[in-house]
């Protein structure tokens, strides 16, 4: 049989060199209006399950997506209308982009302080890089690596809205290294309280609960790391002292 030849790709008048993996869905990301991308998301291992509100919060950013009068700061952020009147909503694939990020942040945040990292017996805190919370979220670059995880431009944009619709602030820090020159460390992201009440899922009285009872276990592992290692205790609060000076 003879092969059927078919007419090249183009792009406007020109051949379209990279018609990509994902060809007719869109802008060829993958997208599926009427899905979302959910499968995208990797939910970081955690032992047994996770607290009703902190579950509750992840499935309501996740619900934002088919929902998006949620959060009409985000969803109108370009602050257009329609023909009819009504704020014009933003574009599906970046709806989904946004309730993937904020999907790994609530997933990573420390609802005590609600900052987005995790509280170490010693007193410390990790904060959570960008490239962590991508990965998460399935918006990692291509050519990304486990050992270096970089966010791809899809997730910096989806980040840059969340931010200017309120969900949280963020605060860069750095560390001075020997000859002088500085280098970026994880910035300091904490959520919104106001933000997350918008989802309609956790009320502020359970909420608040739910932030008490989550300061009491980090009050706990401190308690019972000063009694383990009560050197090594005054050591970190020694360096803490002298890092904020």
């Amino acid at each position: 049989m003879n092969a059927v030849l078919q007419e090249p790709l183009a792009w406007g008048r020109r051949p379209y060199e990279h018609p990509g993996k994902f060809l007719g869905t869109g802008n060829r990301c993958g997208h599926n209006p009427a899905q979302g991308e959910f499968e995208r998301y990797a939910a970081p291992k955690k032992k047994g399950k996770l607290p009703y509100e902190l579950q509750a919060l992840v499935d309501a950013a996740k619900d934002y997506y088919k929902r998006p009068a949620l959060l009409p700061t985000l969803a109108n952020l370009n602050g257009k209308s329609n023909a009819d009147g009504n704020p014009r909503c933003n574009r599906s694939e970046a709806r989904a982009a946004e309730s993937l990020v904020l999907s790994a942040i609530i997933q990573f945040t420390e609802f005590a302080s609600l900052r987005v990292g995790t509280p170490l017996a010693d007193g410390g805190f990790k904060h959570r890089s960008c490239g962590e919370i991508a990965a998460v979220a399935g918006l990692l670059a291509p050519g990304s690596t486990d050992a270096y995880p970089q966010p791809s431009q899809r997730f910096w944009r989806a980040f840059r809205r969340l931010k200017i619709a309120g969900a949280f602030t963020v605060h860069k820090q750095y560390e001075i290294k020997p000859d002088g020159s500085k280098r970026a460390r994880p910035a300091v992201k904490v959520l919104n309280r106001d933000f997350l009440l918008a989802l309609g899922r956790v009320g502020f009285q359970k909420f608040e609960k739910f932030r008490k009872w989550c300061g009491n276990r980090i009050k706990k592992a401190h308690s019972k790391y000063r009694e383990q290692f009560p050197a090594e205790a005054d050591a970190a609060e020694a360096r803490r002292r002298l890092a904020m000076r």
